[in-house]
């Protein structure tokens, strides 16, 4: 063994000891595993919150949350669940809906037997009508589950789009998320090349398409082709901007290829690349394109790429997106070190907090070591895609396995936090930016979530490409105003030990 990996295999066991995130190796004995969770749909009530929970039979690969035809329940949207047979990901896909508004609430089966293929959930309204439709998503096809309620197996999906290597799920990273009110336009990517389309006569008709940058990477058998992370900016719902990137360019460059959704006479999305100067060699970990002050901004958390730091605190680092010719690259408008480790996720929010028509940015990430406290830290906003160096921050005292910021759950009007801790789901109430930073501690309410309890946890290696780390453990979470009152529930995502999917709508009191 080399002095460096000999260095990093001790770094590793200190890491094990000292940080309970990180994983070396199973202890013996310990409790017993929980008793797996009955597939079906069950429902709590307690001082805090409504619970329903959803237990499918196989694994849940997506969400989507189609708003209802306008009339009596305008903005309430349903809840459909796209699933895979528990331990064969290869195998016959089914939807479900969970239906709310019956009592008690019920998981439904709308179509069975699907193809192995279709990973990927969307909606978009086809007809004009107030109402979306459902659409499935596999490799080279996009198709619409219409009627909704028709009888189990047919009739089949309406095929909409057949592109070679066109995917649903390119555009956005993000797996559960609720499409928006206005939405009329779609976007789709493959290896090199992205499309819009337009709702017309009750399905999708070309917009604009544009080349993508490709990336190779050598596999056994050959070249791997692939375009990087694309990302849709939107107004009002609907896309008028992607951005695809960054990508780096030497030790300290990164490119973002900007695609503008207005058409030429010739059908070709407008495009450009702006290009972004980091202070120092430096590798990127995450990467955020943001709306700020209604400017596109590139928001990336590095680590030093020219000495290893296994225990490194991400740095944070915003730059303004305009076209550039020169390729020599903008500073970044902003850049500060955060309290948040290289194994652990940070999130973004921008908003106007306090309301002087500028918006301000809002940092949520684990902090120290073990990760066992969660800072929230707020950086007002100055104008013109700057922030004050003084953050407002709160550290509140829970080891999160997830954790939601910015959705308003208990109707005060400002953004708050509900983090998924210990088995319980604990909310923070949003106040105005202030020296208490942007929330009220301690919670205001805590749920148990009951079976299937996660414990987050970490492995960090170093491979090829430096160090790498792998998240386990973690719940997905996020909103939605899912009756139309503008309170949003907060949706909780895990996966049991059986490999089912569970869904948890908790809607606070």
């Amino acid at each position: 063994m080399t002095s460096r990996g000999l260095a990093l295999a001790l770094a590793l066991v200190a890491l094990a000891s000292v940080d309970g995130a990180a994983v070396a190796a199973k202890p013996e004995g310990g409790p017993k595993p929980l008793a797996p969770p009955p597939v079906g749909v069950t429902q709590r009530e307690t001082s805090a919150a409504s619970l329903v929970q959803a237990v499918l039979p196989g694994e849940l690969l997506g969400v989507a949350l189609p708003r209802v035809r306008s009339g009596a329940r305008s903005g309430a949207r349903r809840v459909i669940l796209l699933a895979a047979p528990a331990g064969d990901r290869t195998g016959p896909r089914t939807v479900y809906e969970l239906d709310l508004a019956a009592r008690p609430p019920r998981l439904l089966t709308l179509r069975e037997g699907l193809t192995p293929g279709v990973d990927a959930l969307d909606a978009i309204d086809l007809e004009s009508d107030g109402r979306q439709e459902v659409l499935l998503g596999e490799p080279g096809r996009l198709s619409v589950l219409e009627p909704l309620r028709a009888a189990v197996g047919e009739p089949a999906p309406r095929v909409l789009l057949e592109r070679p290597g066109l995917d649903l799920r390119s555009p956005s990273a993000v797996r559960l998320r609720a499409p928006e009110a206005g939405r009329r336009t779609l976007v789709t990517a493959e290896p090199g090349r992205l499309r819009a389309f337009r709702v017309a006569g009750g399905g999708l008709a070309p917009l604009c398409q544009a080349a993508l940058p490709l990336e190779a990477k050598r596999e056994p058998r050959g070249l791997l082709l692939s375009t990087p992370p694309t990302q849709v900016l939107a107004r009002d719902g609907d896309p008028f901007l992607v951005a695809v990137g960054p990508q780096s360019f030497g030790p300290d460059r990164l490119r973002t290829r900007l695609v503008e959704l207005l058409p030429d006479a010739a059908g070709t999305c407008g495009e450009s690349d702006a290009w972004s100067r980091l202070p120092g060699p430096e590798k990127v970990e995450q990467s955020f394109v943001l709306l700020v002050d209604g400017q596109p901004m590139l928001a990336v958390a590095t680590t030093n790429a020219a000495k290893l730091g296994l225990f490194e605190n991400l740095k944070l680092r915003i730059f303004r997106l305009t076209a550039d010719r020169t390729r020599a690259g903008r500073r970044p408008s902003f850049a500060i070190e955060t309290e948040t480790k290289r194994w652990s996720r940070l999130e973004l929010l921008v908003r106007d907090l306090d309301g002087d028509g500028h918006d301000d940015l809002v940092l949520v990430g684990p902090e120290g070591l073990k990760g066992k406290t969660l800072r929230v830290e707020a950086f007002l906003g100055t104008g013109e895609g700057r922030f004050s160096q003084r953050g407002l921050a709160a550290t509140l005292d829970l080891q999160a396995a997830g954790w939601s910021f910015g959705a308003d759950f208990d109707g005060n009007g400002l953004p708050d936090l509900v983090a998924a801790s210990r088995g319980k789901l604990v909310l923070f109430t949003g106040i105005r930016p202030g020296r208490d930073g942007v929330l009220r501690d301690p919670p205001a309410r805590e749920l148990d979530l009951g079976a299937g309890r996660e414990k987050p946890s970490v492995t960090v290696e170093l491979g090829p490409e430096g160090v790498s780390s792998e998240r386990a453990g973690a719940a997905e979470l996020f909103a939605a105003d899912l009756d139309g009152g503008g309170k949003s529930s907060t949706l909780v995502l895990t996966v049991s030990d059986q490999g089912r999917g569970v869904l948890r709508i908790v809607r606070w009191k």
